[in-house]
């Protein structure tokens, strides 16, 4: 959910391990949706992670990419692009050997011709671990 007019959308991403420390690469792509409005968001970020406990990992981190935001009210539409940080905060929970449970908060701050976005968007879903 970005909560900008809340725009319900979705996401993926890959969180890559760097090395064998608590560090991740992560690719993501991010489509919010809305009559008349559809937000895309899409790079990567840098992710620390912290295992704490046996079921719970935390993580933080940030990263950036490319924005686009297009617009479409009454026959009239447009698009505008730019580039985008943004700031991540979550926790995964284990649901089983193979699969994991994530809620995450990340803040998107959107520049160039989309200079002034900034909102908070949550989100939440399945996450399965490869080899491990």
């Amino acid at each position: 959910m970005y909560f900008d007019d809340n725009m319900p959308g979705g996401s993926i991403a890959v969180d890559i391990p760097i090395g064998e420390g608590n560090l991740a690469i992560s690719p993501y792509a991010d489509a919010f949706f809305k009559s008349g409005l559809k937000f895309y968001n899409a790079g990567a970020s840098i992710l620390i992670k912290k295992i704490d406990g046996e079921s719970a990992n935390f993580y933080f981190g940030g990263g950036g990419g490319f924005a686009r935001l297009d617009v479409s009210v009454g026959g009239l539409g447009g698009a505008l692009n730019g580039f985008a940080a943004n700031g991540i905060a979550g926790v995964e929970f284990a649901a089983g050997e193979s699969m994991n449970i994530f809620v995450q908060g990340k803040y998107i701050i959107a520049f160039g011709d989309l200079d002034g976005v900034r909102n908070f968007a949550a989100q939440a879903g399945i996450s399965i671990p490869f080899g491990e």
